[in-house]
C-alpha cells in the first residue's frame, strides 16, 4: 500500500500487519500518571499488534502507557 506523507510525497507501507480504521473509546494507565489513575482516550486505527489513539495530553517521547479491559 502506498500512503501519502505530510509534505504530499508518497511512502511505502512498513507495517507488518494492516491496520483498520476503528474509533473505540479506550482506558490507558500511564506509569507516570499512577496516582492520577487512567485517562480516556479515542482509537484512530488497530492492528493486531496494537493501535494508535490520540489524546489531549502531552507527553513525552518514551512514556510507557498500560491498557486496561
Amino acid at each position: 500500500m502506498n500512503l501519502r506523507n505530510p509534505i504530499g510525497k508518497k511512502v511505502e507501507e512498513r507495517r507488518a500487519t494492516p491496520r483498520y480504521n476503528l474509533v473505540v473509546l479506550v482506558e490507558i494507565g500511564v506509569a507516570s500518571m499512577a496516582a492520577v489513575g487512567t485517562v480516556l482516550a479515542e482509537t484512530q486505527d488497530i492492528s493486531m499488534q496494537g493501535f494508535y489513539f490520540n489524546i489531549a495530553q502531552e507527553f513525552t517521547v518514551g512514556t510507557q502507557f498500560e491498557l486496561y479491559e
